[in-house]
């Protein structure tokens, strides 16, 4: 019986040495990110939902605004399959924007006078998943990010307030419909892409950088932003998408897709 024990467990430490043990799986930024929810699929047709606010512009540096008025959002995102090219795969993503009301800014809504509106604003994203780390601006992943060009944007009708304070006259349009393509080129065995389309709420503090109607926070195209040590010098840090408003702010209002790589398709 001893015996028998004992060529079991020899036979125990043979299969154990030679068969390789599976590497534990760290966490990465990615995983860390509470509202990453990955809700694109890819070759898929899909419509999301979500609710905008808009509010009257301050009256100037400081000023007031007015009580937000909800906006219904839809946007619809389809995408292809990655195409092999070379060594590389390419994704084209098509969106569009559905703005399904036209809120209404009145006399009484109004007061005094302002500069234009705080609206949501659309938006897509291609950030590193491991790192957090801007992938629309050259970087060693060797992803490139190209807009099919320009963002197409229609709007409601002008509504224009006039004011007993002459010759002070204000103006507003709500976005109606929109739309954009892109296609994200990234290496055939890089499996850390990670893309997030629809919309965030801006509150009219950010220094935010509109480009063909998309806005980002300022920075966020350069890669990094300014952060001061400890004895008051000025040093650059890398931006990570968690820390940008657009992804606070739309954690409701965003979905993702992280693309496959050979080998996860494998």
């Amino acid at each position: 019986m001893k015996r028998f024990v004992s060529v079991i467990l020899s036979l125990c430490l043979i299969i154990s040495i030679i068969t390789p043990s599976k590497p534990s799986s760290a966490a990465t930024y990615g995983d860390k990110l509470k509202y990453l929810n990955n809700k694109i699929t890819l070759e898929k047709k899909q419509t999301f939902s979500g609710t905008g606010k808009l509010k009257h512009g301050a009256k100037g540096y400081g000023g007031f605004l007015t009580k937000a008025k909800n906006i219904k959002i839809n946007y619809t995102v389809e995408s292809t399959e990655p195409v092999e090219d070379g060594d590389n795969y390419s994704v084209t993503f098509n969106v569009s924007y559905k703005f399904k009301n036209n809120p209404k800014f009145t006399k009484k809504t109004v007061k005094g006078y302002g500069y234009g509106t705080i609206e949501p604003q659309i938006i897509y994203s291609v950030f590193d998943y491991a790192t957090g780390y801007n992938l629309e601006i050259e970087n060693d992943k060797n992803v490139v990010v190209n807009q099919n060009g320009k963002t197409k944007i229609k709007y409601y009708k002008k509504q224009i307030l006039k004011h007993k304070v002459k010759p002070y006259k204000d103006w507003y349009r709500n976005k109606k419909s929109a739309s954009y393509s892109f296609t994200v080129t990234y290496p055939r065995n890089y499996g850390d892409a990670c893309v997030g389309i629809g919309f965030y709420n801006d509150n009219g503090n950010d220094w935010s950088s509109y480009e063909d109607g998309l806005s980002k926070d300022e920075g966020w195209d350069s890669g990094y932003y300014t952060d001061y040590d400890d004895d008051d010098n000025e040093i650059k840090k890398p931006w990570k998408w968690g820390s940008t408003a657009c992804y606070k702010r739309g954690k409701n209002t965003i979905s993702y897709v992280r693309l496959p790589s050979s080998e996860s398709a494998s």
